[in-house]
């Protein structure tokens, strides 16, 4: 019977093992997706920036061509 008891002790073991071994994949996988998150909104970020900035640029050109053609 005790052999029986430690079959099974090295069965669950095995089992929580590969259980084990899942989560630290997914936490792998969470890690690089929030950092891939990260670097993207930095990028989105920067480009709105740029985006706002030529807006404004504009907005003064147009505003420049208002004041001229008065």
């Amino acid at each position: 019977m005790g052999e029986s008891m430690r079959m099974i002790d090295v069965e669950k073991l095995i089992s929580y093992s590969d259980d084990l071994v899942e989560v630290l994949n997914d936490i792998n996988n969470l890690t690089q997706c929030f950092q891939h998150f990260n670097d993207l909104r930095s990028h989105c970020d920067a480009d709105s920036n740029e985006v706002h900035q030529l807006l404004r640029e504009y907005e003064e050109k147009i505003e420049a061509c208002k004041k001229k053609t008065e």
